[in-house]
């Protein structure tokens, strides 16, 4: 009796043993395919480029926040970017040896740094590593959504302790998976109208969104189209919007059915400055170029079809003086000219001129020559504009005659000015015309006037 007792406990002993092993080979299973399963998800994500150099996704990261975007006190934030370089753990005991013994080692010692980087309205950028020769103005990157539309991504390359790609984190954002192209320049035709033609299609890659979010975004309610903006006596309209299936700088794509009316619109009595495009997920894009036309406004970004309403922003600023008070403008001391310079060198002369107007010191100085037909010139508005408009409306040499615009041909004075930088307690812009036709000296007219953003939120159409 007692021994068939002893034999049915060790058969239990047996089985118990038994189903334990199997539970722990289940769990070692288990742990193993969700090992794979992690290895697999974050296999890196590799662009490889005709001749073999790769393209290596390495992290997106978020920037601290610098300053204002623009000038004219749009609201926006503009932030830093730049990638810490990896120092690996021979590099950082190479540090602690003396310098004399460091160079009897074979290789350059990478030294802890911050690749200088970009600005950018987006908080985010994604980085990449880039592994052989690398000529940027090879390649164009674009950004494709699940629905196949894609955007010219904004990307700055950089080298410092190796070679850096970092682009701004403009994406489609509720997508589990980005999808990045790449296009050859070779075979590209620009024009200025832009129907330009892109190259061919040279590599792609899939991986992981790592700026995906599962908190919807808020929402942006529409307008109804038309809609209509007046700024004094003039009115903006936008009467539609068409997102083609590319969108980039040679072919522009993004369509604004927009239209200025009023006395002299016809003439173009507004500089429309400080454009941004928003789609409400943390996206904000800058136009780089684009044309207005009386058929409307192209420009040469645009976000995807995975949001649906979008908001538009710019800034005009009157250009005829008759829209000015006589309190809002000012005229400087004629402004000393530096040597003409050569077309990549710069000369300069020291000078310096500041006026206050409605509260604020603005000062220009340190002109300089750039190239042979160009002066630039930095200018401070303290404290920042917050909300006003710095425009020049006059350029003009000593006969009286007015200078015209050099850089782009679209003004009838002087160019316009563009932002710097701004701190904590000044604006500081820069701004250029053309050197004078007679004499030595330019004297400079500016207004400075609080003006009125203006924003439509819309649903675009898509081109399918």
């Amino acid at each position: 009796m007692e021994e068939e007792k002893a034999h049915a406990q060790a058969g239990s002993q047996t089985h118990e043993k038994r189903r334990l092993g199997l539970v722990i080979g289940l769990g070692v299973l288990c742990l193993a395919a969700w090992a794979c399963y992690m290895l697999m998800s974050r296999k890196p994500a590799i662009l490889h480029l005709p001749g073999g150099t790769r393209i290596i996704f390495l992290e997106a990261v978020e920037s601290k926040t610098r300053g204002s975007l623009h000038e004219n006190g749009s609201g926006l934030p503009v932030y830093t970017h730049g990638y810490e370089i990896p120092v690996g753990m021979v590099d950082k005991l190479r540090g602690w040896l003396p310098e004399r013994l460091d160079r009897l080692l074979p290789g350059e010692r990478a030294t802890p740094g911050m690749a200088s980087g970009f600005n950018s309205p987006v908080r985010s950028a994604l980085w990449f590593a880039i592994d052989g020769p690398f000529e940027e103005s090879q390649w164009r990157f674009f950004w494709v959504d699940d629905q196949g539309y894609e955007t010219e991504a904004n990307s700055r390359f950089i080298e410092y302790h190796g070679a850096w790609l970092g682009m701004e984190g403009n994406v489609p954002r509720s997508q589990k998976l980005l999808h990045l192209k790449v296009r050859s320049k070779k075979g590209e035709e620009q024009s200025f109208s832009g129907k330009g033609v892109l190259g061919e299609v040279v590599a792609e890659v899939k991986f992981r969104n790592p700026l995906r979010s599962n908190t919807p975004a808020p929402a942006m309610t529409a307008q109804t189209l038309p809609a209509k903006v007046g700024i004094g006596e003039h009115t903006f309209t936008l009467a539609g919007a068409m997102r083609p299936r590319v969108v980039s700088v040679p072919t522009l794509g993004l369509h604004l059915d927009l239209h200025l009316d009023g006395p002299g619109s016809k003439d173009g009595r507004f500089d429309m400055r400080d454009w941004t495009i928003e789609d409400g997920t943390g996206n904000v894009m800058i136009p780089v170029s684009g044309t207005f036309s009386g058929k409307g406004q192209e420009w040469d970004c645009a976000p995807w079809s995975d949001t649906t309403v979008w908001r538009i922003r710019f800034v005009p600023v009157y250009e005829d003086p008759k829209y000015y008070s006589a309190d809002e403008i000012f005229v400087l001391d004629p402004m000393p000219m530096p040597p003409p310079a050569g077309f990549k060198g710069w000369t300069s002369v020291g000078w310096h001129c500041e006026k206050t107007i409605g509260g604020h010191t603005i000062r220009l100085g340190d002109v300089k020559s750039r190239g042979p037909n160009e002066v630039v010139f930095p200018i401070t508005i303290s404290p920042p504009v917050n909300g006003h408009s710095l425009q020049m409306l006059h350029a003009a040499d000593e006969s009286g005659s007015q200078t015209s615009q050099t850089s782009y041909g679209r003004e009838k004075h002087a160019a316009s000015l563009h932002l710097e930088e701004l701190g904590s307690t000044a604006s500081k812009l820069m701004g250029r015309c053309r050197r004078p036709a007679v004499g030595n000296t330019l004297t400079l007219t500016f207004a400075f006037k609080e003006v009125t953003p203006v924003e439509f939120t819309f649903r675009p159409e898509f081109k399918p």
